[in-house]
Order: C-alpha cells, then structure tokens, then sequence
C-alpha cells in the first residue's frame, strides 16, 4: 500500500555569520509560539558578539530569578545556546533577562502545562472539502482514503501516532519537527495549530466489510506527557445490496456515491420474483454520514425491512432516513384500497388518501399497486385484509349438549387492529350489538347469551371491521344435543341361550345428532373395554371362551356432548342338551296293540319345542303328535302293525344343544308257547290214574282267560287248573292212546296250541333177574350216599378248627 504524505517543513537555522563586532545582543526560543509546557527544557539562544561574557536569568511574574546564570560566553559564532529544565516551575509568565557589559536583552514565554488536542475528518481524494466535515466515511476495496489531521499544542513539540491497521495501512509517526505540516498557524490563546494530510488507499482485494477505527494517539511535552487521540470511523465495503439479498432494480449503488454527507435520490427497491415489493426513494439530500446512522449501517439488515405492504426503516437508529420519502407498495392480492397504518397506528383510513404522515396516496386497483409520499421513517404497513375468525365457541362444525350455549368471536385482524364497537351478532333470528375486548396480541372476544335453541344444527355470524375500515362478515355453524345414543342390537340378544363358549358379546348402537365418542362394555361385572372392538356405531368382545351358565351384559354408550344410555340384560350359555326321563314303550320291549307313543324329558334352561322332532319307523309324525315344555305324545292312525318299530325323537334347547333319543319295541306278533308236556308226548305210562299238565308262557302275558285244555276232544277246562305258568289236569283214563290239546292266547290276541299224545299199557311181571339187579343198585346206592355224607360231615368240621 502506498502512502503519501503531503507535509509542509518549516526550519529555523541560526544565521551563521562572521563575528562583527558591536553585534547587538539577541534572545530566540526553539518554541515556535513563545510557548513552553511543564517539564520540557527550553532552549535559549543568545547571539551577539563573540567571546563576552554574559549573564542570563529567567524571572518569574513576581520578579523573582527562577534560574541564573553569570558565568557564561558567546562563542566564536557568536551564538550561545542556554537549556533550561522548565520542571517544576509554576504555570504563568516568565522573562529571559540577558546582560552583556551595560547591554541587556529581554524576551517572554509563557509555562503552561503539556496539552495536546487532535481531531479528524474526511477530504476527498483531490483535497477539497465535502458538503460538512465528518470523523466517519465510507469506502470500498480499491479507494482511495484521505484525511485531514489538525493538531493544537503549546508548541511543536509533540508526535502523532496514526494506526491504520484497520484497513490495512499499517501505523506511522507525524511530527512537524520530523514531516512538516501541510498547514499550520497560532490559535487565539497562544498555542500552535498544525495540520498534517494523509492518503492512503483500501487494497483492491480487501474484502472485510464492517466499521475500523483509525486511531492517532498525540504525545506532548518534556519530562511530564500529555497524551491525547482521536478517532476517525471508516465504514468499508457496506453495500445494502450484499446485506438485504431482497434489494435489486433501481436502488442505489453506495459505491459510486460521490459525497455521503449529501446523497441525491438515495433509493431503496426490494423486490419479489423479479418484480417491485416496495420501493422507497428519497425526495431530499440525505446525509448518511450522520454519526447516528453512520454507527448503525453495518446492521442494515436489521434496521431496514420490507414485506408485502409493509416497509419499516427504524427512524431512531437511522435518523439520516428520517425526511421526506416516495413510497410505492406492491404485489396486494386484492384490489380493495388499504388503510395505512404508521407505527402501529391508523394513519389513512381505506378509501381515503392521506393521514398522519401520509399524503397523496394513489390506488392503482388494476396493478394492485399502492403509492404515497412520507414525511417521517417508521413502521408503514398497508392492510386491505379484513379481520377474521380466530376461533369461536362453540367451535365451526361442533357439537354441545346444551340448547342456549354461550356463543363467543375470537376474531383478529392480520394487520389491524379489530375496532371493538357496535359489532353486530346473530344466531338465527336473534340479534345482538356488542363491544369486543381483547388485544391484537391476544385476539378480540365477542360473546353473547342466547335463548334455548332445539337440538340441531344452527348458523352464527358477526359483522366487524379493523381500524383501518375492511369490513368482514364472520360466520360458523353449531349444533345442540341433548338426546342420548340408542340401541340398535345386542349380542346375545337378551334372555337368549347359546351353546358357543366363544360367542360375541356386544351392542349396535347409534346417535341422532353428534355421532357416539365411546361405549365400556362389562361382563359379569368385569370391565372388558380394553379388549373390545370399538366403532361409532357398536361395540363388542370376541373369542370370549365363556363358562356354561347366566351371563350378564352392561354397555355403557356416551355421545360426545356426553349423554349417555346404559343397557343391561343376561343370556345364557347352555352346553348341556336335553334329557328324556321316560319313553313308551319303552326301550326292546314287546308291547301289545299300542295306541301311543311318548316321551318325557327336560333341560337345564329351556326346551325349544319350535325344533322337537319325532320320526317312528323313519316317519317324520311331528306334525300329528302334541307336546309341551316336558312331553312329547304321538297317537298312531292306524294304530301300529304288529312287528318291530323304531322311534327317534330330537330334542332340543334354547341354545341349540340337541339330543338324540332313539329306540326300538314290537307290538307282540309271538303266540304263547306251551311245553314241558306231563306225560311226555309219546310217553307210555301203565297208570290209569294220571296228571296230564303243561307249561303255558308268552313274551308278554297270557291272557288266562283264553286257556283250554281237552283230553281227547273233550274240554276239561273247567275241571283243570290254570296256575300262572301250569295248567294241570287230573283224571283215570282208560288204557290206550290218549290226545292233550292245549291252546292259549296273549293279550295282543297272538294264539298259541300244544298237542301231543302218550300212552296208558296194562302192567307186566318183572323179569327174574331185573329184581336181582334192582336190589344190587340200591345196595350200592346206599353205600355211596352214606360215603359222600361222612365226607362232608368231616370237611365241614375242618373249617370250623380254621376259624
């Protein structure tokens, strides 16, 4: 980098000449301005001819000698050069007293304390001043930097150190005793004033962008310093352009700005989708050198922002924005003209066009496009949005459980606020004119009391309008429910049996107006929603694996305003089907002609009479049999055939459980039997006198009224005995063949006959060798019978020893 400084050099040479004689005495100071601070040592120059001697003494105001000195000379160049340490001494006035021979001299200076003042400002490159001095500028990568430094000190004995380091241009020394001054001069109380430019120039590749101090620190003095500095603010490489990406089209380019302190037509164009959002462009100079402004620019972005209808320029930390200003709105989505609001504050009512700040507004309703002109920076938002519905009570589309609700508007406005008077309410046809409460923050409350509707569906609306005059009509619809949920189905149907272990239990159910919001369904008393399947319109409870027995049934049913019905009832699961008690006739049975067949039985719970079921002989007679809770009865037409027959009679209970009954019987087709003929058929017998008997039976019963007996054709039933199973007969036959005929019936008419003959011989002598034989058999006989009883006699005495 390269720097240039611009330095005037002002030197003071003591004129070197030939001693002369009668030179007059002379006195100079190395103070510029006669002027010297506490602690420096002054240098005094005395000139005048060579090789005398003198006498120098410095008094103070009150005449006193502060400091003397007798026993000096001027040497051969006629100078004499006298340092005098000015530490310690007071402030004030003091006199240099030089005495030669009868020659004096005399000079004043003046002790003050060290001081030093420094200021700064900007110049243009070309050393001309801008529109008003300024300690901040703006610069860009590439420009050139020149300032004017002014010094004001008791003399020039002081330095400057200026640090550049911020924008690169690192620090140096400024001293008139060492640079010169571009300029210099005597202020009014005596002190020097000293002016030194500097140039320098911001390299093209820095790219920093921010605020940088330029410190110069001033030393004045001897042994006792003053030190003082100034600042100089340089504000490089801001372009609004880079800090609000939104700003394009026609605002201004900061780097070709000539003179910051006095900026014509400053614009500022934000821009949407390449086209105009809002624009802001300024009527009068601005002079964005303002210290105020000047400190706040770098945060530009959060200064200055713009939306649809909205543009806010915070007046307080940009005062040099705060004049007179063009502003153009763009991009509405309706075509009704906005109000302006200025700081929060209605400024231009819609349809008008000025107020506050704000004058000659313009509404081009065909571009959507608002334009005014300002007098002052703020917050300006153009709202043509009327106000709108936040929320109501009840809520649009809900549904509560009382008829005269409490009907309460939360209503806002995007941008204005809602104006809270004389708004209008309706719900049907009742009316209401209300005050709103709120705040913008929170919304706006329009509430009313209402007369009791009927259960249904109803409209409630509001007319209101926002500060800045966009009316809105505000509407939602309600319901009111009073009427509790239904039933429609349960599961079992109450007081029903069923033999599923794993049946369903549950309800269908309904609700006229704000639909069910949830049911509990219990069982025997336990809660078992949890596991349930639950819809709007039923609930129920699968794969239950229920005991056998009395089962009850509570469903709960809420609608969602909270009416409610509960259902109870019982049913029953029955695994156990029907027993028959008795049946006739009875199971295998031979029965005489029947004329009825029956069955009892009986169930656990219930009988299902509507399924009984008999067939006889595979013959469904259902239809022509009566039976009740207990009983079944056919009566055969024709009575039954004679034979075998089968029953099969179904009995079922309430719950579907079925028994098979199933028999079989004979209607007796078997005719008496008659045996055990006494004498034997074909028995030969010598005795007359004879026992003539059989034995008569049947499968069912003899009818003993129908027995008869002859004897060779003859009937001798009369004469006989007829006992339960014998029929006997006695009597003295002649000698010869004889015939028995006997015939019996049973009580189902089944006859039975037994015939057969024997024979009655004349006696004959006994053989002589039979009688031998019979007496040996008899002998032998005894023997055995009287063996076989001294063996039991001895075994039975054995086992009464054992015992």
């Amino acid at each position: 980098m390269l720097i240039i400084f611009i330095l005037s050099l002002s030197i003071s040479a003591a004129a070197y000449a030939p001693a002369v004689s009668a030179a007059p005495l002379g006195i100079s100071f190395d103070s510029d301005t006669a002027m010297y601070m506490v602690g420096e040592v002054a240098g005094i120059t005395i000139t005048g001819n060579p090789f005398k001697p003198v006498s120098v003494s410095v008094i103070n105001s009150t005449g006193q000698a502060v400091f003397s000195n007798s026993s000096l000379e001027i040497d051969s160049s006629g100078v004499l050069l006298v340092p005098v340490n000015l530490s310690g001494y007071a402030t004030g006035p003091y006199r240099v007293h030089v005495v030669r021979g009868s020659e004096t001299a005399d000079k004043n200076f003046t002790l003050v304390l060290p001081s030093i003042e420094l200021s700064s400002r900007a110049i243009m490159a070309n050393g001309s001043e801008y529109s008003r001095p300024t300690s901040a500028y703006y610069y860009y990568n590439g420009s050139p930097v020149a300032l004017l430094l002014n010094v004001s000190a008791p003399n020039s004995h002081f330095s400057v150190s200026a640090n550049l380091t911020g924008i690169g241009a690192g620090t140096l020394m400024l001293s008139p005793s060492l640079n010169g001054t571009w300029s210099k001069g005597t202020l009014q109380d005596g002190r020097g004033w000293y002016a030194f430019i500097v140039n320098a120039s911001i390299d093209p590749g820095f790219s920093a962008r921010g605020s940088f101090a330029l410190t110069f620190l001033g030393s004045a003095g001897g042994q006792t310093v003053a030190l003082n500095g100034t600042q100089f603010l340089a504000l490089v490489n801001v372009r609004p352009q880079a800090m609000i990406p939104s700003l394009g089209g026609n605002t201004t380019r900061w780097e070709g700005i000539a003179d910051f302190t006095h900026v014509e037509g400053l614009t500022f164009e934000w821009l949407s989708s390449g086209s105009t959002l809002t624009k802001v462009i300024y009527t009068v100079p601005v002079d964005l050198c303002d210290p105020v402004t000047i400190s706040s620019v770098t945060v530009l972005d959060r200064l200055m922002t713009a939306g649809q209808g909205k543009l806010f320029i915070n007046a307080t930390a940009l005062p040099a924005l705060n004049v007179n200003a063009s502003m153009t709105f763009a991009g509405f989505e309706s075509v009704r003209q906005p109000g302006i609001l200025f700081n929060g504050m209605p400024a231009v009512m819609a349809g008008e066009a000025e107020g506050g700040p704000v004058s000659g507004l313009v509404w081009d309703a065909a571009l959507k496009e608002l334009r005014f002109n300002t007098s002052s920076a703020g917050l300006y938002v153009a709202d043509n949005s009327p106000p709108y519905l936040v929320s109501s009570i009840p809520g649009s589309g809900e549904i509560v459980g009382e008829l005269a609700p409490r009907i309460t508007f939360l209503v806002n406005d995007t941008v204005s606020r809602i104006s809270p008077n004389g708004i209008m309410l309706k719900v049907g046809n009742q009316s209401f004119t209300l005050n709103a409460s709120g705040s913008h923050q929170a919304g706006w409350i329009v509430s009313a009391d209402i007369q009791p509707l009927e259960d249904g569906w109803h409209s409630a609306s509001v007319m209101v309008k926002d500060e800045v005059g966009n009316l809105a009509s505000l509407s939602f619809d309600f319901a009111t429910d009073t009427t509790p949920p239904y039933f429609s189905g349960m599961l079992p149907q109450p007081d029903t049996y069923t033999n599923k272990l794993n049946s369903t239990v549950g309800a269908y159910f309904g609700d006229y107006v704000s639909g069910v919001d949830r049911a509990r369904i219990f069982l025997d008393g336990q809660e078992l929603t949890l596991y349930a399947n639950f819809s709007s319109s039923g609930i129920t409870v699968s794969n239950l694996n229920l005991s056998e027995g009395i089962h009850s049934v509570r469903v709960e049913v809420v609608d969602r305003m909270g009416n409610g019905i509960n259902g109870s009832w019982n049913f029953t699961v029955d695994l156990t089907p029907p027993n028959s008690i008795s049946f006739s006739p009875e199971r295998n049975l031979y029965v005489p002609l029947n004329n009825s067949i029956f069955i009892t039985y009986a169930d656990n719970y219930l009988i299902d009479t509507g399924k009984l079921k008999i067939l006889v002989d595979g013959v469904d007679v259902t239809n022509m049999s009566s039976f009740d809770m207990s009983t079944l009865l056919y009566w055969p037409s024709p009575i039954l055939s004679k034979g075998p027959h089968n029953v099969s009679v179904d009995l079922y209970d309430a719950a579907g459980n079925v028994r098979n009954v199933f028999w079989t019987f004979t209607v007796d087709n078997v005719p008496p039997a008659i045996y055990n003929f006494n004498p034997s058929s074909g028995a030969e017998i010598t005795t007359k006198q004879v026992t003539i008997s059989a034995s008569v039976t049947d499968n069912l019963q003899v009818d003993k009224s129908t027995i008869v007996i002859k004897v060779d054709g003859v009937d001798v039933t009369r004469q006989a005995t007829i006992g339960e199973i014998v029929v006997s007969y006695s009597a003295n036959l002649n000698y010869g063949v004889h015939t028995v005929e006997i015939r019996a019936m049973d009580i189902a008419y089944n006859e039975g006959t037994g015939t057969w003959t024997f024979t009655i011989s004349e006696p004959q002598g006994l053989p002589p060798g039979m009688i031998t034989d019979i007496l040996i058999m008899a002998i032998v006989l005894t023997v055995a019978i009287v063996t076989l009883l001294a063996l039991f006699m001895k075994g039975g005495k054995r086992r009464s020893d054992d015992f």
